[in-house]
């Protein structure tokens, strides 16, 4: 009987040690499935951004928590093994295997064990433990200098030149911790086919959500060579009408807003300790009033005959003093204030255009936000 693939996969990588791979899935059906081994980074973002173009190909990722140096790089490479071996008993054997920094140099050393890896990509990997044996110097601890001699002693380049697998290496050419010598190094042994992508003026952590994207767009276009087409993706099941958001793991509050077959990213500015990937709940807010309005606008014109060309709606949310408020029911404290500015292009006679001022009052999500709203919460136990 298969393995069954829950949310993790604990796994007993020998060596006196136990790692664990989360597992992302795509929406829908699952294409393919990949092995991803991050750097030593505790957060590293493009981990999370490019697991999450993965998913968004329809691959489903088997994603290692980062270890620290102490562990031992024959651990991390039968890890990645043994996932294979648990992903291939379960029917899902990965086609994909992607590693950053120290993880691309054990994704290199475990290929060759894993027969159904036909795609390998490695970002800032390593030739040689030359880099670590730099920035950990005279304060390298016994065990530490056991994992510097055991990558040393796998002769990666060799490795690279052994792989029976397409292969791509992402590399920043500014990367101070991994220079781009490693890089000529892998993809100058590797045979074909190989790609090589330049990832410009990032560090070596991708620690810019824009260089992370970059890296995550360019794995997802250079995948569709080596593996087949996503089912298309059909979203979670929501009733008519229902929206459905989750945290999909790009950031602290980043979520994913999907709302019948579209899928729409939300999060919080920068300034509130977000990472920006998609607009702020009260942004959402005004675009549902913004989009309503001109919608009603559209109809009522159609309705009537008349000659608007273009409806344009600006809309700004800000908290006022109550004093300051003249339409305000309560004249003591703070309250949100919508304001709207609605442009009407058309040849429009001025009591036409007074009139779509009163319509627009009358748009549904309007009326929703100024009438008697009532909003139940209960945990959903499904």
């Amino acid at each position: 009987m298969p393995d069954a693939i829950t949310d993790t996969i604990e796994l007993d990588a020998g060596h006196g040690q136990a790692l664990t791979a989360r597992i992302e899935r795509p929406a829908g059906d699952v294409a393919d499935w990949a092995l991803f081994a991050p750097d030593l980074a505790p957060d590293d973002p493009a981990t999370r951004r490019i697991g999450r173009a993965l998913a968004d190909r329809g691959i489903a990722v088997a994603r290692f928590d980062p270890v620290d140096a102490a562990v031992p790089f024959a651990a991390r490479v039968d890890g990645l093994v043994a996932a294979a071996d648990r992903l291939r008993r379960a029917g899902r054997g990965p086609r994909i295997l992607v590693g950053h920094g120290l993880g691309g140099a054990a994704v290199l050393a475990a290929a060759g064990e894993i027969p159904e890896a036909s795609a390998v990509a490695v970002i800032a990997a390593p030739a040689d433990p030359g880099y670590l044996r730099r920035q950990l110097g005279d304060d390298a601890e016994n065990g530490t200098r056991a994992i510097l001699d055991e990558i040393e002693h796998r002769d990666l380049p060799a490795r690279a030149g052994r792989l029976q697998a397409a292969l791509l290496v992402l590399h920043s050419p500014l990367d101070r911790s991994v220079s781009i010598e490693h890089a000529r190094r892998l993809f100058e042994a590797a045979r074909q086919p190989k790609s090589f992508v330049s990832l410009d003026e990032a560090d070596h952590g991708l620690t810019d959500p824009g260089d992370a994207d970059y890296a995550a767009a360019m794995l997802g276009t250079w995948l569709a060579r080596y593996v087949a087409a996503p089912a298309p993706d059909s979203g979670p099941a929501l009733q008519p009408g229902e929206v459905l958001v989750r945290e999909n793991g790009l950031g602290a509050y980043a979520n994913d807003v999907h709302a019948g077959a579209h899928r729409l990213p939300a999060d919080e500015p920068r300034s509130a300790g977000g990472d920006d990937t998609g607009p702020a709940p009260y942004e959402y807010l005004l675009a549902s009033l913004g989009a309503c309005t001109s919608i009603t606008l559209r109809m009522y014109a159609a309705r009537k005959g008349l000659a608007l060309e273009h409806v344009a709606v600006r809309l700004r949310h800000r908290q006022v003093h109550a004093e300051d408020c003249a339409d305000c029911e309560h004249h003591a404290g703070r309250v949100d204030r919508i304001e709207r500015r609605i442009r009407l292009h058309g040849d429009l006679t001025d009591e036409q255009r007074v009139r779509l001022l009163e319509i627009a009052d009358r748009c549904p999500v309007h009326r929703t936000l100024t009438g008697q709203l009532e909003i139940h919460s209960e945990e959903d136990t499904e």
